[in-house]
């Protein structure tokens, strides 16, 4: 599954050497970037909460181009490579902000193509100025990425149970709560004690969920969301035509009617979904019951397992969620 953690077997990496490199080869130079007047944008949101459906509306504009996941570190697994394929280096270290900072460089700079669209696909620039990144880790990093690279930030949340329930693995759970670093700015120590509690008693749901915990903990608790737009993922269901009005009035001038025909469209994750969600993104955006896609979830889960994970974000004071509630209680 591209949006969870995998591993990269000594098997697989000479494979991975030679597509990657000429995949991102021809994906380089079938794009001229000149950075335009406007800043670029990063979207930060948890893996399965609609962010490609985000950038794709976003990148739906002429002379955007996206770059998609470019710290899925399993497409780094061979010699040479921009950056190490370990989940571990993306967490707090010594050495992790500079590293990162060339790399990006790099990719702003059309020196690398890691994540951009093939040639000819739908979302392919020949000639871009702007750039939007979507990326699902280093949320610790988001005021960084803002002040370094001049970004403007879109901060994308949706529901943990739904997100936790349409991921297949938690591979970073045991990486945050390992990380000295990490647990020493964002958690105190009984908090980082129940983490582990978690991790070696908990169901599946309930490590799920505590890995969007961990990972939503820097920017809801400790990090400057001032300069941010933030946004839910219910929201963008329920009201599309409101969340493009904030998108563009937070982006600049854009082409409206053009991002809400394309946010009735599927994204290109839309595959991972069940089938019952595919068919229903199949039909005409007039007949679709928009909460369908918000409440679904609560048929494969009991009020009780409800109850048992909503001690955990209570437990680290995340309320934007509340028990019984399909929607945000209030909005960030």
């Amino acid at each position: 599954m591209r949006n969870d953690e995998q591993a990269v077997t000594p098997a697989s990496q000479p494979y991975k050497r030679s597509a990657n490199h000429w995949k991102w080869l021809i994906k380089r130079y079938s794009n001229i970037h000149i950075q335009g007047d406007q800043p670029n944008v990063f979207v930060f949101a948890t893996a399965r909460s609609g962010s490609t459906w985000l950038m794709e509306i976003i990148a739906s504009q002429s002379g955007i181009k996206f770059i998609d996941e470019p710290l899925l570190m399993s497409q780094f697994g061979y010699a040479g490579a921009p950056l190490p394929s370990s989940w571990g280096f993306l967490l707090p270290h010594p050495g992790r902000e500079s590293k990162l900072e060339s790399y990006f460089v790099q990719l702003l700079e059309n020196r690398l193509a890691v994540g951009s669209p093939a040639p000819f696909s739908r979302f392919h620039r020949f000639l871009s100025r702007r750039i939007v990144v979507k990326d699902l880790r280093c949320h610790d990093l988001m005021n960084w990425f803002e002040k370094k690279f001049g970004f403007k930030i879109i901060y994308l949340l949706r529901h943990p149970i739904p997100t936790a329930l349409s991921r297949q693995s938690y591979a970073r759970l045991c990486l945050f709560l390992s990380n000295d670093h990490y647990c020493r700015r964002y958690l105190r120590p009984e908090l980082r004690a129940y983490g582990w509690s978690i991790l070696e008693e908990g169901s599946e749901l309930q490590k799920k969920v505590l890995d969007w915990t961990l990972q939503n903990l820097p920017p809801l608790k400790f990090l400057d969301r001032k300069q941010w737009l933030c946004l839910h993922y219910e929201d963008m269901v329920v009201d599309p035509a409101t969340t493009i009005e904030r998108l563009a009035d937070f982006i600049g001038s854009l082409d409206k009617q053009k991002m809400l025909r394309q946010a009735d469209i599927a994204s290109g994750s839309a595959s991972l979904s069940d089938a019952d969600t595919q068919r229903f993104l199949r039909q005409e955006a007039a007949s679709r019951d928009r909460m369908y896609l918000i409440n679904k979830w609560r048929n494969r889960i009991s009020p009780e397992e409800e109850k048992q994970v909503f001690k955990i974000l209570h437990r680290f004071e995340i309320d934007i969620y509340q028990p019984g509630e399909d929607l945000p209680v209030h909005r960030l």
